[in-house]
Parts: structure tokens; C-alpha cells; sequence
């Protein structure tokens, strides 16, 4: 799904055009949609346990455009060597 794969920004823009559409359509939509970034809302350990299953080229791709705080809230979870390459 596009939206999935949007950044934060065009995400809320594909979103206000949507609703002007078909409102009831998007509400439903969106019940069975999870962000990335809600990711900050889950406890640690699961967290640890999603990171852990996610290839280090997926997790750099999907955290493209995220902010500072949320980059390193998922980070801290890697091994040193890990979130090295990661971050470079």
C-alpha cells in the first residue's frame, strides 16, 4: 500500500485528499493500517524482538526521514556493530 511506504508528511497529505473522497472509506482503511513510528508506542521488548527479525537494509530504508528521537529509541536495541552500520 502506498500510504505504508509514504514518509510522515506526504502520508497526512495522501490522507486529507483521501478523506475529501470518500471520508468513511479512509476511517475504515486506516483501522488495519500500523505505522512504523507507532513502533514508539510498544514495549521494549517487543520492540527488541521486531527489530532483531528486520534486515539491517530494510530497517535503514524504513528509517529514512524519521526523527532523531525515534531513530534512536529503535536503535539503542542493536549490538554496537549492528547500529554502526546502520547508521553510516
Amino acid at each position: 500500500m502506498l500510504i505504508e511506504q509514504s514518509d510522515p508528511q506526504s502520508r497526512e497529505m495522501i490522507l486529507a485528499s483521501a478523506t475529501e473522497e470518500d471520508a468513511r472509506f479512509v476511517e475504515q482503511a486506516m483501522r488495519k493500517v500500523v505505522f512504523f513510528e507507532e513502533l514508539m508506542l510498544v514495549e521494549e521488548t517487543i520492540i527488541t524482538e521486531i527489530i532483531a527479525k528486520v534486515s539491517p537494509k530494510v530497517l535503514a530504508f524504513a528509517l529514512q526521514n524519521m526523527s532523531k528521537d525515534f531513530i534512536e529509541t529503535l536503535t539503542k536495541h542493536l549490538g554496537l556493530r549492528e547500529r554502526r552500520m546502520l547508521l553510516d
